[in-house]
């Protein structure tokens, strides 16, 4: 798994063929920063804001589609209120940009208030966080939604390490998901191999011959959480940034 070093963006951001970036970011903002950032957002994600019943979710949601707008505009050098995002069936954001603009792949996840922010030029990106946590009916859960191995797999790691276990499986589960714009329904028909010769993750995929080149990368994003990246790419190099 890797242990990336967090660094400070450039200026400039430039995105090359086969690279990915990844941002880290706290979503507890001060008032100060949520007010600017809600000014950001569209008025049907304000709208979404104001639903929420308790303020930390509230908060949490303006910071972390903020940021994201924040994020892509500095790619796209324009005034993050003006970008335009369209939802595909599964919810999963795409950007609608000009002829004139580049086409950028992106995805994000959050849990508690640590997100993570995926960006790429033109392959399908999918990324997911997870906070470790015990989990009860561990055994049910994976008998339900994962393989017979990776059950397996899970259950004869010690039981202190199943739950890291677990969402070290699970990532990877619902980055590939996501990338894809598929729901958690469908979490059963990919399965993963950890257990790599202690590589990268691989995703089985059932007719390999067929279907796209996918890679994944397991990282920790902070201590006690367990993140996942999926790229639909031959190659694929990462960088780590702090927002």
């Amino acid at each position: 798994m890797m242990q990336p070093l967090w660094s400070s963006a450039p200026p400039t951001l430039t995105l090359l063929e086969h690279h990915v970036h990844v941002w880290r970011s706290s979503l507890q903002r001060s008032a100060t920063e949520l007010a600017e950032l809600i000014q950001t957002l569209s008025p049907d994600e304000q709208q979404r804001a104001e639903r929420f019943r308790f303020p930390i979710h509230q908060q949490r949601f303006i910071a972390g589609r903020g940021i994201l707008r924040s994020l892509l505009s500095q790619y796209l050098q324009c005034d993050p209120a003006s970008l335009n995002f369209r939802y595909g069936t599964q919810g999963k954001p795409e950007l609608q940009v000009a002829a004139e603009q580049p086409h950028l792949q992106f995805n994000l996840a959050h849990s508690d208030d640590l997100a993570v922010y995926a960006i790429a030029r033109t392959a399908p990106v999918g990324i997911d966080l997870e906070k470790i946590r015990a989990i009860a009916d561990l055994s049910q859960l994976t008998h339900r939604w994962f393989s017979a191995q990776e059950h397996a797999a899970i259950q004869a790691v010690s039981p202190t390490e199943q739950a890291a276990t677990f969402f070290q499986y699970w990532t990877c589960k619902e980055a590939v998901l996501k990338a894809r714009g598929q729901g958690v329904g469908e979490l059963k028909l990919v399965e993963i191999a950890l257990d790599n010769n202690r590589g990268n993750p691989v995703w089985l995929q059932p007719e390999p011959d067929l279907m796209p080149t996918w890679q994944l990368r397991l990282f920790t994003p902070a201590p006690d959480f367990i993140a996942a990246l999926a790229v639909h790419t031959p190659q694929l190099q990462v960088a780590f940034w702090q927002w």
